[in-house]
């Protein structure tokens, strides 16, 4: 499945959407995203667009050096309720951005520009540079084209720190040097399947079905409550490996005798020379012994790294950090890139697992789980957001009563027998399957 035969869904209502069990609730949601756009608006919106959060299965921190991930969409999304119209002769388009929650997100307003489309301050955190860059990033596809005013009015359901090529080129523009894992499974996700998520040659997709067990998988997501916003956090975490992982890069390549490679993946396909599917955990493999000779365990300082590639710190500045903006004394290009070669290999295995092939010892969710937790035990990363637990069907409702007990009841006590805290926790953790992608829906 490619990109160009990607597109969101249309619905002409909920009902369409949402698994019958959840359609009453979510038709109350709408309602109230409803009422909420004709209090701020004085007129009905003309659609509603939804997106869903997503959970990275395996593939943690690899998309940006250019290989595979596996995530799934869940069912907890974001609506955003619009209604649009032509500007005014001789005026721009104006949008006009509010929220459910104002407090936290204030009211917004831009105008279209003819320059640029519209003016992105990554300097500052501001919710609505994350819409601004979507828009940008539309019309960018777009080409010229004339653009209307529109109103819209975002109300969302993700857990904080839980669109395609477009989606990912935008999200740069706020700072955040991502690879496009998150924006890909919201647009391209499939109902009941997770999605192997390929960035090399060309953005695509397969579904990853999860094969008939004695216990049916299911994924729960807990919400740390600790968060950790790509924006504030990019510079010493998401753009630092970034960084890191194009100097690995770079002195592999060396040590390869490879030019013109500027990823991990671009450094495995010069070398290999050869088809990588088919024999995917192979190469890997094959490739990841490599790194103990070409890079030194030890973090690297800027003047390290650059005698070992042979240039100078301003020329290591510049061609691997450039605008990117980062906060580090040194590069730990060793674990970096050991990471990345493992994890893309574990990416492979879970696929030949749920395919039934080797490792596949005849227990799925044995089989599974310790590939996720060979992902956790090396990424690390401990930067807040939601975790994500593989757990038996049979056994959901007990492992998220002891998850309630084990982290949240110990530091919040004050939620424990209060109603209303603990019907907010509904938000908090919760099972989900893989859902579907973006979707438009005509009404409720």
């Amino acid at each position: 499945m490619s990109l160009s035969e990607v597109e969101p869904a249309i619905v002409a209502s909920v009902a369409d959407l949402y698994e019958p069990a959840v359609v009453p609730l979510q038709k109350a949601r709408y309602e109230r995203i409803r009422a909420a756009f004709v209090a701020r608006f004085g007129s009905e919106p003309d659609f509603y667009a939804r997106s869903p959060g997503r959970v990275n299965l395996i593939g943690e921190h690899i998309d940006y050096s250019g290989y595979s991930v596996l995530p799934m969409a869940i069912d907890r999304d974001v609506v955003i309720a619009v209604s649009s119209s032509v500007p005014a002769p001789g005026t721009a388009a104006r949008v006009v951005l509010s929220n459910t929650e104002k407090e936290r997100f204030p009211d917004r307003e831009f105008s279209h520009e003819k320059d640029g489309y519209v003016t992105i301050d990554s300097a500052i955190h501001e919710w609505s540079n994350y819409f601004k860059c979507g828009y940008k990033g539309v019309f960018e596809g777009l080409g010229p084209t004339e653009a209307r005013s529109f109103n819209a009015l975002v109300d969302g359901t993700v857990p904080a720190g839980a669109l395609t090529e477009t989606a990912i080129r935008s999200e740069k523009y706020a700072g955040v040097q991502i690879g496009g894992m998150d924006q890909s499974i919201s647009i391209m996700a499939a109902a009941g399947s997770a999605l192997l998520i390929h960035f090399t040659p060309t953005l695509s997709a397969s579904r990853i079905s999860f094969p008939p067990s004695t216990e049916a998988p299911v994924f729960v997501i807990a919400n740390t409550l600790v968060t950790a916003d790509k924006h504030v956090t990019a510079p010493i975490q998401y753009n630092l490996r970034v960084v890191e992982t194009r100097i690995a890069a770079a002195l592999l390549a060396k040590h390869l005798k490879i030019t013109g490679a500027s990823t991990l993946r671009d450094v495995q396909d010069k070398w290999l020379g050869a088809a990588f599917e088919g024999r995917e955990t192979q190469v890997l493999a094959d490739i990841n012994a490599i790194v103990d000779a070409a890079i030194e365990k030890e973090p690297y300082t800027r003047e390290k790294a650059a005698k070992a590639l042979g240039i100078t710190v301003p020329e290591l500045e510049e061609k691997f950090v450039g605008k990117i903006v980062i906060r580090a004394d040194a590069f730990d290009l060793y674990k970096r890139t050991k990471h990345v070669f493992e994890e893309a290999r574990r990416v492979f295995l879970f696929r030949d697992v749920c395919e039934l092939k080797a490792p596949y010892s005849g227990d799925l969710l044995k089989d599974l789980g310790a590939l996720m937790n060979a992902s956790q035990d090396s990424c690390r990363a401990g930067w807040g957001g939601c975790t994500v637990s593989l757990v038996a069907e049979s056994k959901v409702a007990e492992f998220i009563a002891k998850v309630k007990e084990a982290y949240y009841f110990k530091r919040w006590p004050q939620w424990k027998g209060d109603a209303v805290a603990e019907k907010k926790m509904e938000d908090f953790i919760f099972a989900s399957k893989p859902g579907s992608g973006a979707t438009v829906v005509k009404g409720i």
